[in-house]
C-alpha cells in the first residue's frame, strides 16, 4: 500500500469503505497511523496533511521529471551529449556548453555586450577566452584594452552618462564628430569616428583608418558637421552620380571640387 501514488490509495479507502460500519477515512487512518488503536477527529486530521504532503511531494516529482524528459528529447534531437545520471540541467550546462561572464543581473555577457569596468571606463566586448580561474574579456579590436574576470564575479551595467558638446549622452558604438580639437589631431575633423570606449570625461573613439584617439567628451559631436571637405565630398559625390557625362556642369563640378582639394592642402579648410 505504501507503494502506490496518494491517487491509487484514495482509490482503495474508496473503496473499502463500501462497508455500512466504516468511512472511507477509517481505512486511510489506519493505513497511515497503523499503531493508533482508537483514532480520532485529530488523528483524522494529522492523516489529511500527511495525504497533502505526499500528493504535493508526487506533484513536485512529476514536475521535475517532465521538465528533465523534456529537456533530455531536445538534447537528442539536436544532437547534444546526454545528460548524466541524476544530473542537474545546470550542471549539464556547465559541463557540455561554453561558460560565460555574467553581469550582476545574471544575464550571461554576450560580444557586443557595453559594461562599465573597475576604473569606471565604459566597454564593448569584442570576445572572450574561458579559463579555469575565470575570464579574460578583451574590449579593443588591437588588443589594447582587456579585463580579467574570476569566476563568480560579475560585471556592472554601464551607469555613467557622458555628454557631448551639444548635450547628448555618449555611448559605447556611436558614430561622433571631432570639434574644438588641438592642432595636433586637426586633420580628423570632419571624419568619422566609432565611440569604443567611455569614461568621465575621455572617450576612445577608432578613425576610419584605424587609429584611436582620446579626445574629451566636449570635443565630440553626434551631429556631422558642416565644412569645405563635406562640401567638396558631396560634389564629387553628386558628379558621380550623374547621367550625363561630359556636360558643362560636370566640367563645372570637376573644376570646383579640384579648386575646394587645393584650398584644403593649403590649410584653409
Amino acid at each position: 500500500m505504501a507503494n502506490k501514488l496518494p491517487h491509487e490509495r484514495l482509490r482503495d479507502w474508496a473503496d473499502r469503505g463500501d462497508a455500512p460500519s466504516n468511512y472511507p477515512s477509517y481505512f486511510m487512518i489506519k493505513d497511515m497511523f497503523p499503531g493508533i488503536t482508537h483514532p480520532d477527529k485529530y488523528t483524522e486530521r494529522d492523516a489529511f496533511r500527511k495525504l497533502a504532503d505526499e500528493v504535493e511531494d508526487a506533484i513536485e516529482s512529476a514536475r521535475v521529471e517532465g521538465t528533465y524528459e523534456y529537456f533530455d528529447m531536445i538534447a537528442a534531437e539536436q544532437g547534444w551529449p546526454k545528460r548524466k545520471a541524476d544530473e542537474v540541467v545546470e550542471d549539464y550546462v556547465k559541463r557540455c556548453f561554453l561558460l560565460r561572464p555574467m553581469f550582476e543581473d545574471d544575464e550571461p555577457a554576450q560580444p557586443g555586450d557595453v559594461f562599465e569596468s573597475p576604473i569606471g571606463i565604459q566597454e564593448r566586448i569584442d570576445y572572450f577566452s574561458v579559463f579555469d580561474w575565470g575570464y579574460r574579456i578583451e574590449c579593443g579590436k588591437d588588443g589594447r584594452a582587456w579585463l580579467d574576470l574570476m569566476r563568480g564575479d560579475r560585471l556592472k551595467r554601464p551607469a555613467l552618462k557622458v555628454l557631448d558638446a551639444d548635450g547628448v549622452p555618449i555611448e559605447v558604438g556611436d558614430t561622433v564628430w571631432l570639434i574644438r580639437l588641438p592642432d595636433s589631431i586637426k586633420e580628423h575633423i570632419g571624419e568619422r569616428l566609432t565611440v569604443e570606449a567611455v569614461t568621465y570625461g575621455c572617450v576612445r573613439v577608432r578613425t576610419e583608418s584605424g587609429s584611436v584617439l582620446f579626445p574629451r567628451n566636449h570635443q565630440l559631436t553626434h551631429r556631422e558637421p558642416d565644412s569645405i571637405r563635406k562640401l567638396r565630398d558631396d560634389m564629387t559625390m553628386y558628379r558621380a552620380d550623374m547621367t550625363e557625362e561630359g556636360s558643362i556642369l560636370d566640367v563645372e563640378l570637376g573644376e570646383w571640387t579640384d579648386r575646394l582639394t587645393a584650398i584644403m592642402e593649403r590649410g584653409a579648410e
